[in-house]
């Protein structure tokens, strides 16, 4: 005689969470965290608010633990919310891999694929790149959005962006770290009538005693410029402190000191701006970029295709 199964059995399956846990709910709640309020989740999903919160209700009861916590501001996960949005994104990410790759055998290369990338690389070879890209793979969209090291390194390893496109060091554990095929060139930049101006190049020794236009504590570039200066023992006078290259030219064109920005941004922005542009006598001054992203064979083919891209030339080479 066969043995009858204990519903009430704490190892028996829930049959409410084979029911609740469907693609949508899934969806939904992923929104809910990423913009931080169900409200807000709603108004961007198109769903009734009550429909998005009965969903969230219903996903708790049946997993039987909080998964989010309500605040005044809006809602943060808890640790069970923690580990339910780490599986739902890689199940909806697998799904969406599913769809895209069908889809390209009827339509040719397709998908989405999201990139954050460090300022100086949006700015400066970056629209060149993507639009080569883009020519080539026209049913691939990027969302792209810029960020500092740390940033991008966190969307990429959290999955929130596909490929990370950076400067410097990257510390985040578990991700694969490639060469870029890109580089830059950082330059000094600084208004006509500065000291220094008439200069052919300069060490940064050379800056002492000049006021100097810092980025953000963040910054690659910032880091850089401390690291070099503490391991030469030069004092760099700070005068004043921007968060981007166009506020560093901008700045720098009024008198308020010396930028270090890269040479492509300097150059259009020297186009329209009253700007110096004065060549950093540094090795440290030619920068490589770097293309980091997580699991890279397990990554849908659009992903690949741009990883490919940037990083060896791939087909556009």
């Amino acid at each position: 005689m066969s043995e009858r199964r204990d519903e009430s059995s704490p190892l028996a399956p829930s049959r409410a969470m084979t029911t609740r846990l469907d693609l949508m709910t899934l969806r939904l709640f992923v929104s809910v965290v990423e913009h931080g309020g169900i409200v807000r989740a709603a108004q961007s999903e198109f769903i009734a608010t009550s429909a998005v919160s009965k969903r969230i209700q219903d996903l708790e009861s049946a997993l039987r633990t909080p998964l989010l916590v309500r605040q005044r501001q809006g809602v943060i996960p808890t640790e069970a919310g923690n580990a339910l949005i780490r599986h739902a994104r890689r199940l909806l990410r697998a799904m969406a891999e599913m769809e895209t790759e069908l889809l390209s055998f009827a339509d040719g290369e397709r998908g989405n694929v999201r990139v954050m990338v460090s300022e100086s690389a949006l700015t400066d070879f970056f629209p060149t790149g993507v639009k080569a890209f883009s020519e080539a793979y026209p049913n691939i969209f990027i969302d792209l959005v810029g960020g500092l090291s740390p940033s991008i390194q966190r969307a990429v390893a959290d999955e929130t962006a596909d490929i990370g496109v950076l400067v410097g060091s990257v510390t985040e554990p578990g991700l694969e770290v490639s060469p870029c095929r890109f580089r830059d060139l950082l330059v000094l930049v600084m208004a006509p009538q500065h000291p220094l101006a008439q200069s052919g190049s300069l060490r940064l020794n050379q800056l002492a005693g000049h006021p100097i236009i810092e980025q953000e504590p963040n910054s690659s570039v910032q880091r850089l410029l401390r690291s070099e200066a503490a391991r030469t023992g030069t004092a760099l006078q700070a005068r004043i402190r921007v968060a981007s290259f166009e506020a560093a030219c901008n700045m720098a064109a009024e008198g308020l000191g010396v930028g270090v920005v890269p040479m492509g941004f300097a150059r259009r922005i020297a186009s329209y701006q009253p700007l110096v542009i004065v060549h950093l006598d540094e090795p440290w001054a030619h920068r490589e970029y770097k293309v980091c992203v997580k699991q890279r064979d397990q990554q849908p083919k659009a992903v690949e295709l741009l990883v490919s891209y940037l990083t060896r030339g791939g087909p556009l080479a």
